[in-house]
């Protein structure tokens, strides 16, 4: 018999053509061993349905990883397309495009065995059909315009996103290659991250990811390194105890489902992260320090403060008497306005929960003088009137002062304390017989939290109607003026 002919060696080409078709069809291989990670099941099921479906949404509760799978699909999506591969990356702030998903991508560049080029903060250029791009912005404009035979719209925190980016992202899918990834913490009723799991789900290709998921429930073998980053029982059963099974919290964060909101929640709690994660405007008025005095052994004081937008946690602790807190509000107090009271109309205005214990504090802080006191009493009538019937809009200020914030939350900068977001999306309303929107006994809020919800009934008071009235007139002038000098 003949001898066998010889196999043609392949050429460097041939090889690379190779190599780029199993990067085509198997982007878990690509992760692996041209990015040197390792991916557990979850992770995989993501990648693969980029691979082989248009649209794909992921719904993911915290500390699954999900943010480390968005930044793997980016680079495989280049190099499985050279030369006609586009990656638009976006989330609903500019911080987390360049500081969690962008972050997360040079990661993974820099552990590459594909020598990428290198990579600005967030855009990575291989040719002119062939990069990867950041952006966040509110004008929907922006994404028009791409074009490649292989477009990616990746878009990180999904349910916070403006819903008129995806309604330009719906161009990216005219072209076959095309695919759109929707992943994030499933917060929001509305808007197209819900409707992919909802009426349009026929369009999508659905993965939800639950803590109890993750390998360290299911015993799925991945590497230690791997399972101390993921999410474990200990956290889960801290946050089972601090915010209740029932809670929004509990079922975003750690079931990975739309929270079961009813139509009678105060605070969404979409609304009260967006606010978490929003930055202060620069402007320093109005200032206002506020505390909500304990009134038992296991209840927290909280001091408060608002900058501005901004409205922060100073301080919570329990067992100290009302002449400690009183002495802690001037303190914090006279540092506010040493640092942005030196102008007349940027007085300090302080603001006190005077019911029970309160009262005390409230009575030694007019001793002293040296600021406007507001003594506020959630029991009493609300000062926001109806004109149409005459009467007060609310049957008491602790509803006002509750509703007041909900209608400013969406122009606030507030602390990012996970206690304090708790405790803002826990309470519910009903009507009384006038119609007027009634919130729920702090006790009844008590009995679902398993604690007094204090960090939240503090900052209510920075924006309690008739708080800040006293110096109303002078803060407007001042804020005016700082205005004008901002966009000057």
């Amino acid at each position: 018999m003949a001898a066998a002919a010889k196999q043609k060696p392949q050429t460097d080409a041939e090889k690379a053509a190779a190599v780029i078709a199993r990067i085509r069809t198997d982007p878990v291989w690509f992760a692996t061993e041209i990015l040197g990670e390792s991916l557990w099941s979850k992770q995989r099921a993501i990648l693969e349905s980029v691979r082989d479906n248009p649209r794909t949404a992921a719904r993911s509760c915290h500390g699954v990883g999900k943010t480390f799978t968005a930044s793997v699909v980016v680079p495989w999506w280049l190099a499985a397309w050279p030369d006609e591969a586009v990656a638009v990356v976006t989330a609903p702030t500019w911080l987390q495009v360049k500081e969690q998903v962008w972050r997360e991508i040079h990661a993974r560049l820099g552990k590459s065995k594909i020598g990428f080029p290198p990579a600005n903060l967030t855009d990575l250029t291989l040719g002119d059909n062939w990069y990867a791009i950041g952006l966040s912005t509110d004008k929907p404009e922006r994404f028009q315009g791409f074009h490649a035979g292989h477009l990616l719209l990746l878009v990180d925190e999904a349910s916070g996103v403006d819903e008129r980016i995806f309604e330009a992202g719906e161009g990216f899918l005219t072209a076959d290659g095309a695919r759109i990834l929707l992943i994030g913490n499933p917060t929001q009723l509305a808007g197209q991250f819900h409707r992919a799991f909802t009426s349009e789900r026929a369009l999508w290709q659905q993965i939800h990811v639950s803590a109890f998921d993750s390998p360290n429930f299911t015993g799925e073998q991945v590497p230690q390194d791997v399972a101390r980053r993921l999410v474990g029982p200990a956290w889960v059963e801290e946050k089972r105890q601090k915010w209740g099974e029932a809670s929004p919290l509990y079922q975003v964060r750690v079931l990975g489902d739309f929270p079961s909101t009813s139509d009678n929640t105060v605070v969404g709690l979409a609304a009260a992260e967006a606010a978490q994660q929003r930055e202060p405007d620069g402007v320093v008025v109005p200032l206002v320090v506020s505390c909500d005095v304990a009134r038992f052994g296991s209840d927290e004081t909280v001091i408060a403060t608002r900058i501005g937008n901004r409205l922060e946690l100073v301080d919570a602790y329990v067992g100290r008497d009302t002449m400690h807190t009183a002495g802690r509000i001037l303190e914090v107090a006279i540092g506010l306005a040493d640092r942005h009271g030196k102008r007349k109309a940027a007085t300090v205005q302080i603001v006190v929960d005077d019911a029970g214990v309160g009262g005390g504090v409230t009575d030694r802080l007019r001793e002293d003088g040296r600021f406007s006191v507001e003594a506020f009493n959630g029991g009493q009538a609300a000062v926001t009137i109806d004109e149409e019937r005459g009467e007060p809009a609310y049957p008491n200020r602790r509803s006002e002062a509750w509703f007041a914030f909900a209608d400013e939350l969406d122009a606030l900068s507030l602390d990012g304390d996970e206690q304090l977001l708790a405790d803002l999306v826990a309470p519910t309303y009903r009507l009384d017989s006038r119609g007027r929107r009634v919130v729920e006994a702090k006790e009844e809020t008590k009995k679902r939290l398993g604690r007094s919800p204090d960090r939240a009934d503090a900052v209510l008071l920075l924006c309690a109607p008739g708080a800040p009235e006293a110096a109303s007139s002078a803060w407007t002038d001042a804020y005016a003026e700082q205005l004008a000098r901002i966009s000057g």
